[in-house]
């Protein structure tokens, strides 16, 4: 919900409906939803069913393995040549 920042005021099972019916609007692959460092499954959760079921991208990054209804993409560290690399590109100005 943090990303729904305009959505502060109200009761949260309102807030979730207003943002679920904004995001149900979206048109098919106009829609990528990111979580990020979901540390947690929600067990259960009828939110999280929600988001499964709609027409979106999603890209959640989190150390869990074998989410219901998540394709996995195991991302290992990069290399010491590509570390220097990105070291190198986002601090060093000529």
């Amino acid at each position: 919900m943090g990303a729904f920042t305009r959505f502060s005021e109200g009761k949260e099972e309102e807030k979730l409906e207003h943002i679920f019916t904004l995001l149900e609007a979206c048109k098919k692959g106009e829609l990528l939803i990111v979580i990020d460092n979901m540390n947690e499954f929600p067990k259960n959760s009828k939110e999280y069913k929600r988001l499964l079921a709609l027409d979106a991208s999603m890209i959640i990054t989190t150390r869990l393995t074998n989410l219901p209804g998540v394709e996995e993409y195991e991302l290992n560290a990069p290399s010491d040549e590509a570390k220097m690399l990105i070291f190198r590109d986002k601090y060093i100005y000529f």
